[in-house]
């Protein structure tokens, strides 16, 4: 009943039943990480690192264990351990693209831009000799050469991204900010919009849209839109622009 309602995705439900089940018997490493991934579903990284560290210590050659350790780890803001796990995986599971784009991840965070660059690519090389499709290398990537004032170099991973992935909001908002910077205000504007259309509730989104419209002379849009970002961030109600890889 507890893998089941997992499977659902109905982790508070999940969790009590494997609380029950565990009256009757100890929970094997299969047991351990779907309780992991019931607290991953509920964003408490914690309680997913201590069940998942079990599993690691019950199985150490399973390096899915392994993949999801790091990226709680890494939501722990643990960003040297994540990046030694993700090598760890790559050591169990060579070519894995997820492991090599989030080990990527792990080194921007701990400041080696370089490094990071380096294992987007490698994990990109490694999806085009597999033809697997994945958007978030490109995304990855692209996000981090437009953060470095290279947009133009950015723009074809990022329309790969969207390509790849058309329902990922965070991959259209930042294709358009690419566009935007380029001061091609019509691409961006449209970028925007299907961001907005994907996640309405995030103020960024709409203050960005604003900013597009106001460039471009269309006053009473930014003023709309512009209007609609104090009302989200007023009342509380505004979320981050969701990315469609949490959790891969």
């Amino acid at each position: 009943m507890g893998y089941t309602l997992f499977s659902q995705q109905r982790a508070v439900e999940s969790l009590a039943e494997y609380t029950a089940g565990g009256r009757y018997r100890k929970p094997g490493a299969e047991d351990l990480m779907a309780i992991a991934a019931d607290y991953i579903l509920l964003k408490d990284n914690e309680d997913a690192d201590k069940w998942l560290s079990e599993v690691t210590t019950i199985q150490p050659e399973n390096a899915l264990a392994w993949y999801y350790l790091g990226r709680a780890r890494f939501y722990e803001s643990r960003y040297s351990d994540s990046a030694d796990i993700f090598l760890r995986c790559l050591r169990l599971n060579p070519r894995d693209v997820r492991a090599e784009t989030n080990l990527g991840l792990s080194l921007k965070e701990m400041g080696d831009e370089t490094g990071a660059i380096a294992a987007y690519q490698q994990a990109i090389r490694w999806e085009k000799e597999s033809g697997a499709k994945d958007a978030q290398p490109y995304l990855d990537l692209g996000s981090l050469l437009r953060r470095r004032e290279k947009a133009e170099e950015s723009l074809g991973y990022l329309e790969t991204a969207v390509a790849e992935e058309t329902e990922n909001p965070k991959a259209h908002e930042e294709l358009g900010r690419a566009y935007e910077d380029l001061h091609r205000s019509k691409e961006a504007e449209m970028e925007f919009k299907k961001a907005i259309s994907l996640a309405p509730d995030a103020s960024s989104l709409h203050y960005a849209l604003g900013h597009v419209f106001k460039a471009e002379g269309l006053n009473t849009d930014a003023a709309r839109e512009f209007a609609i970002t104090s009302q989200l961030n007023g009342s509380h109600s505004s979320k981050e622009v969701p990315n469609l890889d949490v959790p891969q």
